[in-house]
């Protein structure tokens, strides 16, 4: 019963989450690009700490995580887009529900994995 006590916490988290998000579009930042580029200034720290605090993943995975570190940026671009433009309650419904059915599509297309 604990996964369901974690995951109740981490949808609150979410929430919250989410919710500041759209509060500083709202009334802090500017605009959506402003705040992508600040939180992937925060993602770039992480890449700079990370030769001492994480360990070496090999070539090929540091080239994959390379690439989708650089498309996360675009992403969140979008998300913050739709934060400012749109309402928070129906977004982020909609993400959290497409999530699940993008990551099985795209797990049987390319991992041919059915489970």
């Amino acid at each position: 019963m604990n996964w369901l006590i974690i995951a109740i916490f981490a949808y609150l988290i979410l929430a919250l989450v989410n919710l500041a998000d759209k509060f500083l579009l709202d009334k802090i930042v500017p605009s959506a690009k402003t705040y992508t580029f600040l939180v992937s200034i925060l993602g770039l720290i992480v890449l700079l700490a990370a030769p001492w605090a994480l360990h070496w993943p090999g070539f090929y995975w540091l080239v994959i995580n390379l690439i989708v570190g650089a498309i996360f940026p675009f992403a969140l671009l979008l998300l913050y887009r739709a934060l400012k433009l749109g309402d928070t309650s129906k977004i982020i419904p909609l993400i959290g529900g497409a999530i699940p059915v993008f990551t099985i599509s795209l797990s049987i297309l390319f991992l041919g994995d059915l489970s």
